[in-house]
C-alpha cells in the first residue's frame, strides 16, 4: 500500500475545504497542508495567473511575491521531515499553464535530471521527499498565510474589469512530453493523487459569488475569469496520471471496472470523489477513500467541534480570505436529509438572473456548459457506493411514504433464435473428411459447372445453399484503406490542424532474444499507434517499458507477414479485445452523457429521433475497434487460427498494403494512404529485386489476378486439385468482382467475425433431431413447467436403447451452435507474397502561436472566445464584430514527422531507395527522422549509408541485429532472477545476454545513432531525437549490492541445511531408473495464457539424458526463454533432442509451429519461403542457424 503523500487535486468550489477539514482531525499522524501552490500561481516570479499581474502592491502585500515553485516543495519537505505522513489539497490549474497553453519545466524546477535519480542532483533542484535543510524567510515558508494574517483582503477588489498585463509564463525552460505541469515527473511519482470534483452548475455560481459584492472584498478576486474554472486543467492532470501509470489501472469503488487483464499496475487507485457523493454519505465515501489511500477511517473524523480544531482550521483557511467561511464556522459532516432535487437548465438559468443579474446568469450558463462535459468524464470513475438499504428506508420515511410493491410478473420465455447473422463470407456446414477432401477447393476455385451441381443436388436433398452469401460490386470498398471518408478533409495537404498535442515517438523494442522485433510507440494524449514489428515478446516489452495499450487505435506493422514479425498479433488482439470488454460499460455510460450534453446544446432534448441518432453517433466514438496495416495475408495468418480464437467486441479490421496500390484513387496527386484527427500516412509496399539494375516491375500477376507463380508449386496442385483459369473463372462473377477480391473479401470477413461475432454461448436453436450433429449436447423444454431439459432420448443414426422409441423425425431439439469461425471449414487459397512495408508518417500542419496582445487589441474577451480562435473557430468581439483565427495565430508550420523503414535483406535496398516520395516536398516537409528496421547484412550496404549522407539534414536510427546488442529487454524479470541467483546459484542463473556489439560491427554514418529501448523521437512542438529516457543495459553488480546481508547469510544457512541433508537424497536417488537422477526441468513460462511483466506464459523443458527432452507447452516466445537460458551451442544440443512437445491448451500455445494449427512458429524454423511473407533469398541468422538441427533429429 502506497504511504506517498497524498496530493487531492480538485477545481475551485469542490467542497474540498469541508473534505480537508476531516483529515484535520488526524494531526497527530497527518500533515495537512492548504493549497500551497497558489502562492507561485498568482504572487511569485514563476506566476502563471494573470489576475494580479498589473497590481504589483497587492502581490508584495500577499507576502508571497519571492515564492517560487521551489521554495514551496522545500516546504512540504520539511513537514514531512517531521515524520507525519503529508496530506496536501490543492487546485490544479495551479500547476498547469493556463488558456491550454504548452507547459514548460518551472525555472526553479528546471535542472531536476531525468533518468538519473541521484540524491545529489536532486537536491541541487529540491523537490518532494528530498529531505532539504533549508531555512526559508516567513514569508516564503506558507505560514503567514496572506501575509499579515490580520484578514485583509488577499489583492485589490479592483474595479478595473479590463484584461490584466501577461504574466511571466511562458518560461525559457524545456518541456516534458506529455506532462502538462510545470513540475518534473521526478517529483510528481512521489505523490499519490486523488481527485475531487463538483457539478459545474453548483462549483461555477459558487465561485462567480466570490468574486463579486460583497465577499470581493475579502477575496479580492475581481472580475470573475472563466479561465478559473479549473475542469480543463483537472482532466489533463488526471489523464496524465493515468496514461503515465501514476494511478491506476484499478479504480477505486468502481469493482467491475477493475478486471483489467493486462498493463502496469501502479498499486494506485484511481480513486475519484464526487462532492455530492460526498455529502450525501460522507461516512460511506471516505471509508472507501481511506482504504484507498491507506489510512484507517474512524467515525471521529467526522466531527470537529472543539477549540482546537477550529483554531487549527481557521489559521490554515485564512490563507485565502473569504472563500471557506463556511467550513471554518462548520462543526461536523453529516449526510444531507434531503438530496438536493434535480432542476431543468431553465430552472438553473432563473435562479441566477434571480441572483446575479441576467448578464452574468449568460456568464455563468456559458462556463457551465463549457465544462459539463468535462465533469461528466471525471465523474465515470467516482467512487460508486452500494445502496445502503438503512439510509435508504430513512430517507424514504422522510420523503413519505414507501410505495407499495407491485406484484412482478413472470420472466417471458425468450424466443429462440440465431444471435448471429452471416456476413460477407462463406460459411460451409461440416462434412466427413472424405467429402471435404473431394471439395477441398470449395471456395474460391469452383467452376460454375461444379456450383451448378452441387447448388442441384443439394436441392433434390433439401438442403439449401442459404448460408452462402453474395458478394456485391460496393463491398470492394471494404479493400480500401478504412475510414477515409470522415477524415477527407484531414486528407487534403492544406488541412490545418488547431487542436494541437504534444507528440513523440518512443522505442519500445530492439532485436532481442526477449523481442526478436524493432516496434514503435507513436503517443498523442488523445490515441497511440504502434508501428514496426508486433512479434512474440512485444506485449511483455511494452509491459516492461510501461506503455499502455488500451489508447492504442491503430498498428502499422511494417516488413513482410511473416511469424518473425507478426507472432504476436493474435495475442495482442486478444489483450485488447478483454480491455475493452471490461470498459464497454463505461463507455456507454460515456456516449449517452456526451449525447445528452450534446443534445442540450442543440435544444433537442426532447426530440427522441434526434437524441437517439446522438447517442449512435457519440457510442461509434467511444466504441472500441483496432486497425491493422500490413503487407499482403495477414487476414490470412489470422483467419487460420479462427478454430481456437474467439472475442466479441473488439471489431478487428485489418488493411493489407499491395505494391502498387499505396495511392488512393482521385483526389492530389500526394494525398497520403490514410489519416486520421493526428497524423496522415504514406505507405510503401516494396518487392525484393534479384538483380542490382533491374527496373521498377510491375506487381506480380498473382498479386492482381489471382495467377500462381510458375517458380514453385501452387496450393493447387499440392492437393491435386485444378488451378483456377485465369482466363475465365477468377475474374468473371457476377458481382462484377475479380475472384481475388472475393477470397480477400472473404477472409477478410472471417477474421471480422472472430473477434466481433454477435454469437452467444447461451443461445439455443432449434434444429430437427435427425439433423443434429453429434457429438452435441440436446435439450427440450419440458411443456408442463416451461424449464430446459437435458434430452436423453434415442439419437440419430443410432440405434435405439431397449425401451425406448425410435427417432422421431419431426421431433425438433434445441442445440448450441459453435462460434462462426469453427462452421469455416476451409478458406480460399493463397501464395506466399514478399512485399515489405514501410511508412512516413507526419503530424498535420500546425497551427500558428496565438498572440494575445492582438486579441485584446481586437476587443476580444478573454476566456472562451481565446479558446474557440486557438481551435480555429471565429468569434465575436465586444463591438459585435467577427474575428477571424487568421487575425490572432502566427503564421503556421509543417508538423513534425519521421519514417520507418523496414529492409528485410539487401534484395529491398534499391526499390526502397528509389521511391519518389523521399523527394517530394509534399510528403517530406516536417519530416526529421528515419527509423531503419534492418536485417541482417543491410545496416552496413554501402547504398544505405550513400542515402544517409544524401540526407544529412535528417536524424537516422538504426535498429539492427548487428548493430543493437542482445540487452536485456525484460529488466523486472531478470533483476528477480539474479537475486534468486544470489540465494540459489545451483538453481539461477544470470539470463543470457550482451550489453555491447561485436568490435567487427561496422560503423554507422556521423548523422546516424543505435535505436535504444526508451529513445525518444520528438514531434511537437520540436522534431528532435532525445536519449534522456535511454534505458540502462542490465547491471548486475548494482542488482546484487541491494540484496542485504541478511538474506544471504540466511540463504547461505539453507544451503548448508540441504547439503547436511544429501546424503539422503543420494540413497533416493539410486532407487531410481538408471541417468534419472540427471533429469533436469527448466522451466520457461509460468505465467499460464497471459503474459506479465515477471511471467511468460506456460512451457516448460524436461531434459532426461541418454533419451532426450521434452517441451510440455510453448507459450509466446518459448524460443526467446530458451535462448536466454542455454548458450548457442547448448541450444543446438537441446533442439536436437528435443523428442515431444505436449500442448495441453492449443489456443495458447503460440510458440510451437506446425504442432497446433496455426501458420508459423518459433520453435521448429523453417525457411523464410515457407512463411506467409515469403523471402527471395535465405539470409543466415542466429534463428535460422537452429533449423538444420532438426534434419537429422526426432522431431520433424
Amino acid at each position: 500500500m502506497s504511504n506517498k503523500p497524498v496530493f487531492v487535486a480538485t477545481h475551485p468550489r469542490a467542497c474540498s475545504t469541508a473534505f480537508e477539514r476531516v483529515f484535520m482531525t488526524r494531526r497527530k499522524s497527518l500533515q495537512t497542508i492548504h493549497e500551497p501552490f497558489g502562492d507561485a500561481f498568482y504572487y511569485g516570479p514563476e506566476r502563471m495567473g494573470s489576475r494580479f499581474e498589473g497590481d504589483e502592491e497587492a502581490r508584495a502585500k500577499s507576502g508571497f511575491s519571492n515564492s517560487t515553485f521551489k521554495t514551496i516543495l522545500d516546504r512540504i519537505d520539511r513537514e514531512a521531515a517531521e515524520g507525519k505522513r503529508v496530506f496536501i489539497k490543492d487546485i490544479t490549474y495551479y500547476l498547469v499553464p493556463p488558456e491550454r497553453q504548452d507547459a514548460r519545466v518551472a525555472p526553479s524546477l528546471q535542472r531536476v535530471k531525468r533518468g538519473v535519480g541521484t540524491e545529489e542532483e536532486l537536491n541541487e533542484a529540491g523537490g518532494l521527499g528530498l529531505c532539504l535543510q533549508r531555512t526559508l524567510s516567513a514569508r516564503d515558508s506558507g505560514v503567514a498565510m496572506n501575509g499579515k494574517g490580520d484578514g485583509s483582503p488577499n489583492g485589490h477588489a479592483s474595479s478595473d474589469h479590463s484584461s490584466p498585463k501577461s504574466p511571466p509564463f511562458p518560461y525559457d525552460t524545456p518541456a516534458e512530453p506529455s506532462n502538462p505541469t510545470v513540475v518534473p515527473r521526478e517529483i510528481l511519482e512521489r505523490f499519490h493523487f486523488t481527485f475531487l470534483i463538483r457539478h459545474p452548475k453548483f462549483a461555477i455560481p459558487s465561485y462567480y459569488r466570490c468574486c463579486i459584492p460583497p465577499l470581493v472584498e475579502r477575496t479580492g478576486f475581481n472580475p470573475f475569469m472563466p479561465s478559473e474554472a479549473g475542469y480543463d486543467e483537472l482532466r489533463a492532470l488526471f489523464d496524465y496520471c493515468k496514461e503515465t501509470g501514476l494511478v491506476g489501472p484499478k479504480v477505486c469503488g468502481r469493482e467491475e471496472a477493475n478486471n483489467i487483464p493486462y498493463g502496469k499496475d501502479s498499486e494506485i487507485e484511481i480513486c475519484v470523489i464526487d462532492a455530492d457523493d460526498l455529502l450525501d454519505d460522507p461516512e460511506g465515501v471516505l471509508r472507501k477513500y481511506c482504504t484507498s489511500i491507506g489510512l484507517t477511517f474512524e467515525p471521529e473524523m467526522l466531527n470537529w467541534d472543539n477549540e482546537e480544531d477550529h483554531v487549527y482550521a481557521k489559521e490554515a483557511f485564512e490563507k485565502w480570505n473569504g472563500f471557506h467561511d463556511d467550513a471554518i464556522y462548520s462543526k461536523d459532516l453529516k449526510p444531507r436529509a434531503h438530496k438536493k432535487q434535480p432542476k431543468t437548465d431553465a430552472e438553473m438559468f432563473a435562479e441566477w438572473v434571480e441572483k446575479y443579474g441576467e448578464e452574468a446568469a449568460k456568464t455563468i450558463r456559458q462556463t457551465v456548459d463549457d465544462n459539463v462535459e468535462t465533469y461528466e468524464y471525471l465523474k465515470q470513475y467516482a467512487i460508486k457506493l452500494e445502496a445502503n438499504p438503512i439510509v435508504s428506508a430513512v430517507q424514504s420515511l422522510l420523503s413519505g411514504h414507501p410505495k407499495k410493491k407491485q406484484p412482478v410478473e413472470p420472466p417471458r420465455a425468450q424466443p429462440v433464435a440465431a444471435e448471429w447473422d452471416a456476413k460477407i463470407s462463406n460459411y460451409i456446414p461440416r462434412e466427413s473428411p472424405k467429402e471435404r477432401w473431394r471439395k477441398r477447393n470449395i471456395l474460391g476455385t469452383r467452376t460454375r459447372d461444379d456450383t451448378a451441381a452441387e447448388s442441384e443436388k443439394r436441392a433434390r436433398s433439401g438442403d439449401s445453399l442459404r448460408s452462402e452469401v453474395v458478394f456485391e460490386k460496393s463491398h470492394i470498398a471494404k479493400l480500401l484503406p478504412p475510414g477515409q471518408d470522415a477524415f477527407a478533409k484531414q486528407r487534403k495537404s492544406g488541412f490545418i490542424n488547431f487542436n494541437t498535442m504534444r507528440s513523440w515517438v518512443q522505442v519500445l523494442t530492439t532485436p532481442t532474444a526477449d523481442t526478436p522485433g524493432t516496434t514503435l510507440l507513436l503517443h498523442f494524449d488523445n490515441k497511440r499507434y504502434l508501428i514496426g514489428s508486433l512479434a512474440e515478446g512485444t506485449q511483455r516489452g511494452c509491459v516492461q517499458m510501461g506503455a499502455r495499450l488500451l489508447k492504442v487505435s491503430e498498428c502499422f506493422i511494417t516488413g513482410r507477414t511473416e511469424w518473425r514479425n507478426t507472432g504476436g498479433v493474435i495475442g495482442m488482439i486478444l489483450t485488447l479485445a478483454d480491455a475493452a470488454g471490461t470498459s464497454a460499460a463505461a463507455g456507454a455510460e460515456e456516449a449517452k452523457k456526451r449525447a445528452f450534453a450534446k443534445g442540450r446544446k442543440m435544444g433537442c432534448l426532447d426530440d427522441g429521433g434526434k437524441m437517439q441518432q446522438l447517442e449512435e453517433e457519440a457510442r461509434k466514438e467511444t466504441s472500441s475497434r483496432l486497425g491493422l496495416f500490413s503487407a499482403p495475408n495477414l487476414n490470412y495468418m489470422l483467419a487460420t487460427a479462427r478454430r481456437f480464437v474467439f472475442r466479441k467486441g473488439m471489431p478487428v479490421d485489418v488493411h493489407e498494403i499491395e505494391e502498387g496500390r499505396e495511392k488512393a484513387d482521385g483526389g492530389e496527386e500526394w494525398a497520403p494512404y490514410w489519416a486520421d484527427e493526428n497524423v496522415k500516412v504514406w505507405a510503401m509496399s516494396i518487392s525484393p529485386r534479384s538483380g542490382a539494375h533491374s527496373k521498377h516491375s510491375e506487381p506480380a500477376a498473382s498479386v492482381l489476378t489471382g495467377t500462381v507463380s510458375p517458380r514453385k508449386r501452387s496450393i493447387d496442385e499440392v492437393y491435386e486439385r485444378d488451378a483456377p483459369d485465369t482466363k475465365a473463372s477468377t475474374t468473371a462473377t457476377t458481382s462484377g468482382l475479380t475472384q481475388v477480391e472475393r477470397d480477400r473479401l472473404t477472409v477478410k470477413a472471417v477474421v471480422g467475425e472472430m473477434f466481433d461475432s454477435s454469437w452467444r454461448l447461451d443461445t439455443l436453436h432449434e434444429t430437427p433431431l435427425d439433423q443434429v450433429k453429434l457429438p452435441a449436447t440436446m435439450f427440450i423444454r419440458n411443456s408442463e413447467t416451461n424449464k430446459l431439459e437435458k434430452y436423453s432420448g434415442p439419437l440419430p443414426g443410432q440405434p435405439p436403447k431397449p425401451g425406448q422409441s425410435p427417432v422421431d423425425p419431426n421431433m425438433t431439439v434445441l442445440v448450441r451452435k459453435p462460434w462462426p469461425g469453427a462452421l469455416v471449414e476451409s478458406l480460399p487459397p493463397t501464395n506466399p507474397r514478399k512485399e515489405a512495408v514501410s511508412y512516413i508518417i507526419r503530424n498535420h500542419t500546425q497551427r500558428g502561436k496565438f498572440h494575445p496582445e492582438r486579441a485584446i487589441q481586437l476587443k476580444v474577451e478573454k476566456g472562451n472566445k481565446w479558446n474557440q480562435l486557438s481551435s480555429g473557430n471565429s468569434v465575436q468581439n465586444r463591438d459585435g464584430e467577427t474575428i477571424s483565427p487568421d487575425m490572432v495565430l502566427g503564421e503556421s508550420k509543417d508538423g513534425g514527422g519521421f519514417a520507418v523503414v523496414d529492409l528485410p535483406d539487401p534484395a529491398y535496398l534499391e526499390p526502397l531507395l528509389a521511391r519518389p516520395e523521399w523527394r517530394e516536398p509534399k510528403v517530406m516537409a516536417g519530416v526529421g527522422a528515419i527509423v531503419w528496421i534492418c536485417g541482417p547484412g543491410v545496416a552496413g550496404d554501402a547504398r544505405l549509408r550513400d542515402f544517409m549522407g544524401g540526407f544529412e539534414h535528417l536524424e537516422h536510427v538504426v535498429s539492427s541485429p548487428e548493430h543493437c546488442p542482445n540487452n536485456i529487454a525484460l529488466d523486472s524479470a531478470a533483476s528477480a532472477t539474479v537475486r534468486l541467483r544470489q540465494v540459489d546459484p545451483a538453481r539461477y542463473t544470470v539470463p543470457i545476454h550482451q550489453n555491447a556489439t561485436s568490435a567487427s560491427t561496422p560503423a554507422l554514418p556521423k548523422n546516424a545513432r543505435v535505436a535504444r529501448r526508451g529513445q525518444m523521437i520528438q514531434l511537437e512542438p520540436k522534431n528532435e531525437v532525445q536519449e534522456t529516457q535511454n534505458v540502462p543495459a542490465l547491471d548486475q553488480a548494482a542488482i546484487e549490492s541491494e540484496t542485504s546481508q541478511e538474506v544471504l547469510q540466511l540463504a547461505a544457512e539453507a544451503q548448508d541445511s540441504i547439503q547436511a541433508s544429501h546424503m539422503e537424497t543420494q540413497r533416493w536417488v539410486s532407487t531410481l531408473p538408471p541417468d534419472a537422477g540427471r533429469a533436469e526441468i527448466v522451466t520457461l513460462g509460468t505465467g499460464s495464457a497471459l503474459p506479465s511483466k515477471y511471467r511468460n506464459v506456460s512451457a516448460t523443458l524436461l531434459r532426461v539424458p541418454g533419451w532426450g527432452s521434452m517441451l510440455f507447452d510453448a507459450g509466446e516466445n518459448t524460443l526467446g526463454q530458451l535462448k536466454r537460458v542455454f548458450p548457442p551451442d547448448e541450444l543446438k544440443e537441446v533442439l536436437r533432442e528435443l523428442r515431444m512437445i505436449w500442448i495441453s491448451v492449443i489456443w495458447e500455445m503460440p510458440g510451437v509451429r506446425k504442432a497446433v494449427p496455426i501458420p508459423t512458429i518459433d520453435v521448429i524454423p523453417t525457411e523464410p519461403s515457407k512463411n506467409c511473407g515469403g523471402a527471395s533469398e535465405k539470409v543466415e541468422s542466429e534463428d535460422e542457424s537452429v533449423g538444420p538441427v532438426f534434419t537429422t533429429g526426432r522431431l520433424r
